[in-house]
């Protein structure tokens, strides 16, 4: 990854959806939330676990950043402490990947796999989800999703 930072380089944001979106793909947006994990949460539980939009997508990584990502690597597996709450903006794109491995390389001073033990680890572990495609979703696991 050092060697070839360049690819983790962020993007350029991509325009705005025009208005007419939101109509035309209106009964995909409001689809229920089905689970069948037995500890499922309730729609409105999980809308305050994890709210809409990149704003609030970018406020999670925002916070995990400042509060968790030093000692991740102390913490991760740990499923009381570790968890990031980004798992369903990463699914569903509202979050990239290099979105995440920036917010971590500034915080470690531009720095990939040197610095911060924690700070390596989530990188580590980002750089292994990319490659393995897949991740963990309220439980269950995604296979074969490429982003």
């Amino acid at each position: 990854m050092e060697i070839n930072s360049h690819y983790l380089e962020l993007l350029p944001v991509p325009e705005a959806n025009p208005p007419e979106a939101k109509q035309t793909y209106a009964e995909h947006l409001s689809a229920a939330v089905i689970s069948s994990h037995p500890h499922s949460l309730d729609r409105g539980e999980i809308e305050k676990l994890y709210p809409a939009g990149e704003e609030a997508a970018l406020e999670k990584l925002k916070e995990f950043v400042i509060s968790k990502l030093m000692k991740y690597d102390r913490i991760r597996d740990s499923p009381q402490e570790h968890n990031a709450f980004l798992s369903p903006y990463l699914s569903n794109g509202i979050l990239s990947f290099r979105q995440c491995v920036a917010a971590a390389r500034a915080a470690n001073k531009n720095k990939i796999l040197v610095g911060n033990e924690g700070v390596r680890a989530f990188i580590k572990e980002i750089a292994w989800k990319v490659r393995e495609g897949f991740y963990i979703i309220w439980g269950r696991v995604a296979l074969t999703l490429r982003f």
